[in-house]
Protein backbone atom coordinates (compact mmCIF):
# COMPACT_ATOMS: atom_id res chain seq x y z
CA UNK A 1 0.00 0.00 0.00
CA UNK A 2 1.47 3.13 -1.01
CA UNK A 3 0.32 6.91 -0.46
CA UNK A 4 2.28 9.74 -1.64
CA UNK A 5 4.67 7.08 -2.45
CA UNK A 6 4.97 6.28 1.24
CA UNK A 7 4.58 2.70 2.42
CA UNK A 8 2.48 2.46 5.66
CA UNK A 9 3.14 -0.39 7.37
CA UNK A 10 0.10 -2.46 8.69
CA UNK A 11 0.50 -5.17 10.92
CA UNK A 12 -0.93 -8.69 10.76
CA UNK A 13 -4.61 -7.89 10.96
CA UNK A 14 -4.38 -4.16 9.25
CA UNK A 15 -3.86 -1.63 11.44
CA UNK A 16 -1.76 1.05 10.85
CA UNK A 17 -0.67 2.87 14.01
CA UNK A 18 0.30 6.57 14.01
CA UNK A 19 3.31 5.41 16.16
CA UNK A 20 4.83 2.76 13.87
CA UNK A 21 5.04 5.62 10.88
CA UNK A 22 6.13 8.74 13.07
CA UNK A 23 9.74 8.38 11.97
CA UNK A 24 8.16 9.22 7.85
CA UNK A 25 8.03 13.67 7.09
CA UNK A 26 4.60 15.09 7.45
CA UNK A 27 3.38 11.63 8.53
CA UNK A 28 0.69 13.23 10.06
CA UNK A 29 -0.38 15.26 7.14
CA UNK A 30 0.09 11.83 5.18
CA UNK A 31 -2.73 10.32 7.28
CA UNK A 32 -5.01 13.20 7.55
CA UNK A 33 -5.16 13.41 3.75
CA UNK A 34 -5.54 9.68 2.80
CA UNK A 35 -8.05 9.75 5.09
CA UNK A 36 -9.65 12.41 3.41
CA UNK A 37 -9.87 10.58 -0.13
CA UNK A 38 -11.03 8.00 1.71
CA UNK A 39 -8.55 5.43 1.45
CA UNK A 40 -7.93 4.83 5.01
CA UNK A 41 -10.17 4.81 7.54
CA UNK A 42 -9.62 6.65 11.48
CA UNK A 43 -10.88 3.45 14.39
CA UNK A 44 -9.44 5.14 16.73
CA UNK A 45 -6.90 7.83 18.06
CA UNK A 46 -3.63 7.41 16.20
CA UNK A 47 -5.32 3.97 14.52
CA UNK A 48 -6.34 3.49 10.73
CA UNK A 49 -7.49 0.78 8.52
CA UNK A 50 -7.22 0.42 4.84
CA UNK A 51 -10.67 1.61 3.36
CA UNK A 52 -11.04 -1.68 1.34
CA UNK A 53 -9.94 -4.19 4.79
CA UNK A 54 -12.56 -1.89 6.69
CA UNK A 55 -15.59 -2.49 3.51
CA UNK A 56 -14.52 -5.82 3.32
CA UNK A 57 -14.56 -7.16 6.74
CA UNK A 58 -17.57 -8.52 9.18
CA UNK A 59 -19.07 -6.61 11.79
CA UNK A 60 -17.02 -9.01 14.61
CA UNK A 61 -13.65 -8.76 12.51
CA UNK A 62 -13.97 -4.28 12.45
CA UNK A 63 -15.10 -4.98 16.73
CA UNK A 64 -11.97 -6.62 17.33
CA UNK A 65 -9.64 -3.71 15.34
CA UNK A 66 -11.59 -1.21 17.32
CA UNK A 67 -10.76 -3.45 20.58
CA UNK A 68 -7.22 -3.59 19.68
CA UNK A 69 -6.41 -0.09 18.61
CA UNK A 70 -8.32 0.92 21.74
CA UNK A 71 -6.06 -1.17 23.93
CA UNK A 72 -2.98 0.05 22.36
CA UNK A 73 -3.91 3.64 22.75
CA UNK A 74 -4.76 3.12 26.79
CA UNK A 75 -1.65 1.05 27.97
CA UNK A 76 -2.35 -1.42 31.04
CA UNK A 77 -6.28 -1.84 30.29
CA UNK A 78 -7.50 -5.24 30.17
CA UNK A 79 -9.82 -6.34 27.42
CA UNK A 80 -12.92 -8.16 29.08
CA UNK A 81 -16.20 -9.30 28.54
CA UNK A 82 -17.25 -8.75 24.67
CA UNK A 83 -13.93 -7.03 24.09
CA UNK A 84 -11.76 -10.02 25.05
CA UNK A 85 -13.88 -12.84 23.01
CA UNK A 86 -13.47 -10.91 20.00
CA UNK A 87 -9.96 -10.81 20.46
CA UNK A 88 -9.80 -14.68 21.14
CA UNK A 89 -11.85 -14.51 17.70
CA UNK A 90 -15.45 -15.86 19.54
CA UNK A 91 -18.15 -14.76 16.85
CA UNK A 92 -20.55 -12.10 18.37
CA UNK A 93 -24.12 -11.43 16.69
CA UNK A 94 -23.93 -7.54 18.14
CA UNK A 95 -20.37 -5.94 17.26
CA UNK A 96 -21.91 -2.40 17.42
CA UNK A 97 -21.12 -1.70 21.23
CA UNK A 98 -18.08 -0.23 23.64
CA UNK A 99 -15.04 -1.66 24.22
CA UNK A 100 -15.10 -3.18 27.40
CA UNK A 101 -12.06 -3.53 30.30
CA UNK A 102 -11.97 -4.88 33.70
CA UNK A 103 -12.71 -2.33 36.22
CA UNK A 104 -10.19 -2.01 39.52
CA UNK A 105 -12.61 -3.21 41.73
CA UNK A 106 -16.07 -4.47 42.24
CA UNK A 107 -18.07 -0.97 42.23
CA UNK A 108 -15.54 0.78 39.38
CA UNK A 109 -17.97 0.42 36.27
CA UNK A 110 -18.08 3.62 34.49
CA UNK A 111 -18.13 4.61 30.88
CA UNK A 112 -15.05 7.11 30.14
CA UNK A 113 -14.98 7.57 26.27
CA UNK A 114 -14.87 4.48 24.21
CA UNK A 115 -14.18 2.41 27.24
CA UNK A 116 -16.67 1.12 29.60
CA UNK A 117 -14.63 -0.81 32.25
CA UNK A 118 -16.88 -3.34 34.10
CA UNK A 119 -16.32 -3.65 38.00
CA UNK A 120 -14.33 -6.63 39.19
CA UNK A 121 -13.62 -9.02 42.14
CA UNK A 122 -10.92 -9.98 40.36
CA UNK A 123 -9.08 -7.85 38.50
CA UNK A 124 -6.18 -9.25 38.61
CA UNK A 125 -6.83 -12.84 37.64
CA UNK A 126 -6.90 -15.27 34.97
CA UNK A 127 -4.73 -12.53 32.73
CA UNK A 128 -2.65 -12.79 29.47
CA UNK A 129 -1.74 -11.24 26.17
CA UNK A 130 -2.99 -11.81 23.00
CA UNK A 131 -1.45 -9.77 19.91
CA UNK A 132 0.10 -7.77 21.68
CA UNK A 133 -2.48 -6.21 24.12
CA UNK A 134 -3.72 -7.76 27.49
CA UNK A 135 -7.03 -10.06 27.64
CA UNK A 136 -9.09 -11.98 30.33
CA UNK A 137 -8.37 -15.90 29.63
CA UNK A 138 -10.68 -17.95 27.50
CA UNK A 139 -12.63 -19.43 30.16
CA UNK A 140 -12.92 -16.16 31.86
CA UNK A 141 -13.75 -14.65 29.28
CA UNK A 142 -16.79 -16.76 28.34
CA UNK A 143 -18.02 -17.14 32.12
CA UNK A 144 -17.85 -12.95 32.25
CA UNK A 145 -19.81 -12.86 28.69
CA UNK A 146 -22.41 -14.95 29.01
CA UNK A 147 -23.27 -14.04 32.25
CA UNK A 148 -24.31 -10.77 30.99
CA UNK A 149 -24.95 -11.79 27.06
CA UNK A 150 -28.81 -13.17 26.06
CA UNK A 151 -29.26 -16.34 25.68
CA UNK A 152 -28.47 -15.89 21.65
CA UNK A 153 -25.24 -14.12 21.65
CA UNK A 154 -24.03 -16.26 25.38
CA UNK A 155 -24.69 -19.68 23.04
CA UNK A 156 -22.98 -18.64 19.91
CA UNK A 157 -20.26 -17.74 21.72
CA UNK A 158 -19.84 -20.69 24.15
CA UNK A 159 -20.37 -23.52 21.09
CA UNK A 160 -17.27 -21.70 19.71
CA UNK A 161 -15.29 -21.88 22.56
CA UNK A 162 -16.69 -25.65 23.24
CA UNK A 163 -16.04 -27.10 19.78
CA UNK A 164 -13.42 -29.46 19.43
CA UNK A 165 -11.91 -27.85 16.37
CA UNK A 166 -8.45 -29.63 16.61
CA UNK A 167 -5.28 -28.26 15.48
CA UNK A 168 -6.00 -24.17 15.33
CA UNK A 169 -4.86 -21.07 16.63
CA UNK A 170 -7.07 -21.61 20.12
CA UNK A 171 -7.83 -24.72 22.32
CA UNK A 172 -10.79 -25.39 22.59
CA UNK A 173 -12.31 -24.66 26.51
CA UNK A 174 -14.21 -27.22 28.39
CA UNK A 175 -18.00 -26.68 31.42
CA UNK A 176 -15.68 -27.16 33.96
CA UNK A 177 -12.81 -24.72 33.06
CA UNK A 178 -16.34 -22.07 32.47
CA UNK A 179 -17.38 -23.04 35.81
CA UNK A 180 -13.73 -22.60 37.39
CA UNK A 181 -13.18 -19.75 36.08
CA UNK A 182 -16.54 -18.17 37.51
CA UNK A 183 -15.70 -19.48 41.03
CA UNK A 184 -12.09 -18.08 40.77
CA UNK A 185 -13.37 -14.34 39.85
CA UNK A 186 -16.28 -14.49 41.99
CA UNK A 187 -18.95 -14.06 39.88
CA UNK A 188 -22.16 -13.23 41.13
CA UNK A 189 -24.26 -11.24 38.66
CA UNK A 190 -25.63 -13.35 35.46
CA UNK A 191 -24.57 -17.16 37.58
CA UNK A 192 -27.83 -18.28 36.97
CA UNK A 193 -27.70 -17.10 33.32
CA UNK A 194 -24.19 -18.26 32.36
CA UNK A 195 -25.51 -22.01 33.87
CA UNK A 196 -28.39 -22.00 31.96
CA UNK A 197 -26.51 -21.24 28.48
CA UNK A 198 -23.85 -23.56 29.55
CA UNK A 199 -26.87 -26.32 30.04
CA UNK A 200 -27.97 -25.18 26.65
CA UNK A 201 -24.23 -25.05 24.93
CA UNK A 202 -23.17 -27.70 22.61
CA UNK A 203 -19.81 -27.66 21.14
CA UNK A 204 -21.06 -29.91 17.75
CA UNK A 205 -22.28 -26.85 16.23
CA UNK A 206 -19.80 -25.60 13.81
CA UNK A 207 -21.23 -22.33 13.45
CA UNK A 208 -22.66 -19.24 14.82
CA UNK A 209 -25.82 -19.57 12.78
CA UNK A 210 -26.02 -23.06 13.46
CA UNK A 211 -25.86 -22.08 17.29
CA UNK A 212 -28.44 -18.91 16.32
CA UNK A 213 -30.60 -21.72 15.03
CA UNK A 214 -30.55 -24.42 17.65
CA UNK A 215 -31.49 -21.03 20.18
CA UNK A 216 -33.94 -19.99 18.21
CA UNK A 217 -35.80 -23.51 17.14
CA UNK A 218 -36.47 -24.24 21.26
CA UNK A 219 -37.72 -20.55 21.52
CA UNK A 220 -40.10 -21.11 18.93
CA UNK A 221 -41.04 -24.38 20.60
CA UNK A 222 -39.90 -27.21 18.42
CA UNK A 223 -38.27 -30.50 19.54
CA UNK A 224 -34.76 -30.21 19.52
CA UNK A 225 -32.87 -31.34 16.61
CA UNK A 226 -29.51 -33.81 16.55
CA UNK A 227 -26.56 -32.29 15.46
CA UNK A 228 -24.13 -33.04 12.81
CA UNK A 229 -25.97 -36.52 11.97
CA UNK A 230 -24.36 -38.75 9.51
CA UNK A 231 -26.25 -40.29 6.83
CA UNK A 232 -25.14 -42.47 3.69
CA UNK A 233 -26.57 -41.90 0.39
CA UNK A 234 -27.69 -44.57 -2.17
CA UNK A 235 -24.03 -44.86 -3.77
CA UNK A 236 -22.50 -45.41 0.08
CA UNK A 237 -21.30 -41.94 0.41
CA UNK A 238 -21.32 -40.91 4.24
CA UNK A 239 -22.77 -36.91 4.50
CA UNK A 240 -23.26 -35.04 7.93
CA UNK A 241 -26.15 -32.83 7.98
CA UNK A 242 -26.52 -29.70 10.36
CA UNK A 243 -29.38 -30.82 11.93
CA UNK A 244 -32.21 -33.90 12.07
CA UNK A 245 -35.47 -35.14 13.37
CA UNK A 246 -34.76 -38.66 13.21
CA UNK A 247 -38.32 -39.55 13.93
CA UNK A 248 -39.90 -37.61 10.94
CA UNK A 249 -36.98 -38.31 8.77
CA UNK A 250 -36.70 -33.98 8.63
CA UNK A 251 -33.33 -32.89 7.66
CA UNK A 252 -32.33 -29.11 8.27
CA UNK A 253 -29.91 -27.29 6.77
CA UNK A 254 -28.22 -24.15 7.95
CA UNK A 255 -26.77 -21.88 4.88
CA UNK A 256 -24.40 -19.49 5.74
CA UNK A 257 -23.21 -18.59 2.17
CA UNK A 258 -19.58 -18.84 3.21
CA UNK A 259 -18.91 -22.00 0.92
CA UNK A 260 -19.79 -20.35 -1.90
CA UNK A 261 -17.95 -17.05 -0.95
CA UNK A 262 -14.64 -17.91 1.13
CA UNK A 263 -11.84 -19.74 -1.24
CA UNK A 264 -10.61 -21.42 1.47
CA UNK A 265 -14.06 -23.20 1.85
CA UNK A 266 -14.80 -23.89 -1.65
CA UNK A 267 -11.08 -25.64 -2.25
CA UNK A 268 -10.50 -24.73 -5.20
CA UNK A 269 -13.97 -24.90 -6.79
CA UNK A 270 -16.35 -21.74 -8.37
CA UNK A 271 -19.11 -20.71 -6.68
CA UNK A 272 -21.52 -22.59 -9.62
CA UNK A 273 -19.70 -25.88 -8.60
CA UNK A 274 -20.43 -25.83 -5.10
CA UNK A 275 -24.01 -24.98 -5.96
CA UNK A 276 -24.54 -27.85 -8.60
CA UNK A 277 -22.86 -29.97 -5.52
CA UNK A 278 -24.97 -28.94 -3.05
CA UNK A 279 -28.17 -29.67 -5.10
CA UNK A 280 -27.13 -33.04 -6.17
CA UNK A 281 -26.62 -33.96 -2.59
CA UNK A 282 -29.50 -32.48 -1.26
CA UNK A 283 -31.09 -34.18 -3.89
CA UNK A 284 -29.57 -37.28 -2.97
CA UNK A 285 -30.83 -37.07 0.41
CA UNK A 286 -34.33 -36.63 -0.59
CA UNK A 287 -33.90 -39.59 -2.58
CA UNK A 288 -33.44 -41.65 0.87
CA UNK A 289 -36.64 -40.61 1.97
CA UNK A 290 -35.77 -36.99 3.89
CA UNK A 291 -37.50 -33.87 3.94
CA UNK A 292 -34.84 -31.10 3.60
CA UNK A 293 -35.42 -27.41 5.17
CA UNK A 294 -32.60 -24.54 4.19
CA UNK A 295 -32.49 -21.54 6.02
CA UNK A 296 -30.13 -18.92 5.86
CA UNK A 297 -29.41 -15.67 7.89
CA UNK A 298 -32.02 -13.52 6.85
CA UNK A 299 -34.60 -16.11 8.22
CA UNK A 300 -32.59 -16.24 11.34
CA UNK A 301 -33.36 -12.14 11.66
CA UNK A 302 -36.67 -12.73 11.78
CA UNK A 303 -37.96 -15.75 13.26
CA UNK A 304 -40.97 -16.07 11.98
CA UNK A 305 -39.96 -16.91 8.66
CA UNK A 306 -37.73 -19.52 10.24
CA UNK A 307 -40.87 -20.70 12.41
CA UNK A 308 -42.89 -20.79 8.55
CA UNK A 309 -39.84 -22.82 7.71
CA UNK A 310 -40.01 -25.78 10.31
CA UNK A 311 -43.75 -26.01 10.26
CA UNK A 312 -43.91 -26.66 6.65
CA UNK A 313 -41.27 -29.18 7.12
CA UNK A 314 -43.60 -30.77 9.73
CA UNK A 315 -40.77 -30.54 12.77
CA UNK A 316 -42.52 -31.85 16.23
CA UNK A 317 -43.43 -29.25 18.59
CA UNK A 318 -41.66 -29.58 21.83
CA UNK A 319 -43.80 -30.96 24.92
CA UNK A 320 -45.02 -28.39 26.86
Amino acid sequence: MAYQTIDLPATADGLILARSVAGIRSHHSILSRAVSRGELIRIHRGAYVEASTWSAAPPWHRYRLRCRAAALAHPGVVLSHASAAAMWGAPLLTADRRVEVLGSGPRSGRVAGELHYRGSRAPTARIMQVDGVLVTDLPRTLAEFAARASLAEAVVALDWGLHPRGPARVAPTSRNAIRAAAVEVDLVRGAGRLERALAFADGASESAGESLSRVLIAELGFEPPELQHELVLGDGQHVRVDFRWARERIVGEFDGLAKYCSAELRAGRTAEQVVVEEKLREDAIRHRGERVGRWVWADLRAPRRLHAILEALGVPRAAP
